[in-house]
């Protein structure tokens, strides 16, 4: 993600409505099935470290970003479990985590089938993804354009590669449409 982007994200995600919207979600997926406190947590594609505070109401919480402006503005959030790191190579041993969130990453990446299968590489077994994209090619636009999006996923694909490296879906949905 661009620096600029990051001071923009870093000063709207406390109260605007899609940052607070993505994290009641992120709270309902971390909160299923799962004692508070008890799980190791990756966020790949942390950006600003925007959900290490609902993370860590479950367990011990991992940040990781590829962009250096992204490690930065953690670092200067206080982030101490902090890696500068690429989803396609993740730096981590096998069956490290009990749940690995890539909320709005998959859609930068290339080889988003190669960071699916590192994610399931490092999540422990029965372990959880839990993962956001756009959604529809059709609505790509300037926007995604100006985030370095690559895709929009369609109804199908995301599921199907997920699948192909050996995750079940427990349950996907639409949100933020009118």
């Amino acid at each position: 993600m661009r620096a600029i982007e990051i001071t923009r994200q870093a000063a709207l995600e406390e109260s605007h409505w899609w940052f607070m919207s993505r994290r009641a979600l992120l709270c309902w997926g971390l909160g299923k099935d799962n004692p508070p406190g008890a799980l190791r947590i990756l966020d790949i594609g942390a950006a600003t470290g925007g959900n290490r505070s609902m993370c860590e109401n479950f367990g011990e919480y991992v940040a990781l970003d590829l962009s250096e402006a992204a490690v930065e503005c953690c670092r200067s959030r206080g982030l101490r479990k902090l890696v500068q790191g690429d989803a396609r190579q993740l730096p981590f041993s096998e069956a490290s985590f009990d749940v690995v969130v890539a909320l709005d990453i998959l859609e930068h990446l290339p080889e988003d089938e190669i960071s699916i299968a590192e994610i399931a590489r490092v999540l422990r077994p029965k372990g959880r993804l839990i993962v956001n994209v756009p959604a529809f090619q059709r609505l790509f636009s300037s926007h995604d354009v100006s985030f370095d999006h690559i895709r929009r996923y369609e109804p199908k694909e995301l599921p199907r590669k997920l699948r192909h490296a050996g995750f079940s879906l427990d349950h996907w949905t639409y949100w933020s449409f009118f």
